[in-house]
């Protein structure tokens, strides 16, 4: 059989019979399309139009291929061929729209990590929670009441509130936060980083007055 020569519905019939010789040339001849797409999306939407290496590509190749293969092959299966290149103009659309998504959700990281406050200055409640005294322990909980009160469009409130006042007022690392509460240690540290937000924002002046 020259396959080459086989147009790609027909390619694509014979994959979805469980072709083994099928599956073999439609990597041949679609991969260099995923590629070639992945790589000119990348330079051009990154910010400093940096050239994506091999690994970054092959992730890319990786996750176009398993949307093709989801459910069953349903991508495939219901493809409608409106012209003879339909589904090539179909990977390229597909291969553009993911790798846009994954610079995009990228660059989102990339700003949520740099609002983010280290934990290492912490508050001027405490330099770390290393020795929290009676004093501090007294604004601690003036600072939780006033979390409270402003923390309520943040997830779970009971649970951060908590977290704060563990880390702050008994010593608790971040990661023994994440066992305790079967939470990813990122997702301790910026709820914690959160908590001082609102607290500098809107409760540190008023605690202090208080105390």
């Amino acid at each position: 059989m020259k396959w080459p020569e086989i147009p790609d519905r027909d390619l694509i019939d014979l994959c979805l019979r469980g072709d083994e010789a099928a599956w073999r040339e439609f990597l041949r001849r679609f991969q260099p399309i995923i590629l070639g797409v992945a790589y000119n999306t990348y330079r051009s939407r990154s910010r400093e139009h940096e050239r994506p290496d091999e690994t970054r590509l092959e992730d890319f190749l990786h996750a176009v291929l398993d949307k093709l293969l989801a459910n069953d092959m349903r991508a495939l299966r219901l493809f409608n061929w409106t012209h003879e290149n339909a589904f090539r103009a179909f990977l390229k659309v597909a291969t553009a729209n993911l790798v846009a998504d994954n610079i995009r959700k990228e660059n989102s990281d990339k700003r949520d990590r740099s609002r983010e406050i280290s934990l290492d200055p912490a508050m001027p409640i405490a330099a770390r929670p290393e020795a929290v005294g009676a004093d501090s322990k007294i604004l601690l909980s003036q600072i939780a009441g006033c979390l409270e009160k402003h923390t309520e469009p943040y997830g779970d409130r009971t649970r951060d509130i908590a977290i704060f006042l563990l880390y702050f007022g008994h010593r608790v690392t971040a990661m023994d936060l994440s066992k305790v509460y079967k939470l990813n240690v990122r997702l301790v540290e910026n709820i914690i980083a959160r908590q001082i937000r609102v607290a500098r924002t809107k409760c540190l002046g008023r605690a202090v007055a208080e105390s």
